[in-house]
């Protein structure tokens, strides 16, 4: 047992933290008094929490790495369990450093020169913010459930139609039918341009 310089209570040596300094290689304070100074000192300056932080992870470049591999769930467990926080911690992010989210962002299409047809397939079929709504999900053209997720869509698209071929887009076959595996392909511009709906003559328009 050891007494705890702070809150004076006998306590099991398991309930301090170490310090190599201190005789006993124990800290005089137990580890619950040690996170509530440290919670109430920090919380009047969150930028020296900060920078104490980044300094301690500048000094042990290695520490984050070695403890995302024991840990390799952690991520998505804590995304999972405070989504809007995670959204929010990234708009914010991406918001203070524009140049660097730019630069990923060109990084990342010329990596994956097919997700823009993907993202540009899944907007029009479900933001309906978007201009060109109406022809798409406005009329009842959807996406397959399977081609929501990028990687499934990629997936299918590469092993029954191959790399796009420089100058084609994604078409559906039939028009009237949502993107689903078999009612797409590549095409010219001068093939979608066929296989668009007849336009309405002057007379359809014209209300009774």
């Amino acid at each position: 047992m050891k007494t705890c310089g702070h809150c004076h209570e006998a306590k099991p040596l398991e309930a301090y933290g170490r310090d190599r300094s201190r005789k006993g290689g124990l800290q005089c304070w137990c580890r619950e008094c040690c996170i509530a100074y440290g919670t109430t000192r920090y919380a009047a300056n969150p930028e020296k929490k900060r920078a104490r932080q980044s300094a301690w992870l500048a000094a042990n470049p290695d520490y984050q790495a070695e403890w995302r591999a024991a840990n390799p769930d952690y991520d998505a467990a804590r995304r999972a369990a405070s989504p809007e926080r995670t959204k929010a911690s990234s708009t914010a992010r991406y918001a203070a450093n524009p140049a660097r989210t730019a630069a990923y962002s060109a990084a990342w299409h010329a990596a994956n020169p097919l997700c823009a047809t993907w993202s540009n397939m899944v907007q029009r079929c479900t933001n309906t913010k978007r201009k060109d709504y109406p022809n798409y999900g406005g009329r009842g053209i959807t996406v397959c459930e399977r081609w929501l997720t990028y990687k499934n869509w990629l997936t299918d698209i590469l092993g029954t139609l191959g790399p796009r071929p420089e100058g084609m887009s994604m078409d559906r076959i039939d028009n009237d039918m949502g993107y689903f595996p078999g009612n797409v392909r590549w095409a010219t511009r001068k093939q979608q341009s066929n296989n668009r709906r007849p336009r309405k003559t002057k007379a359809e328009d014209v209300r009774p």
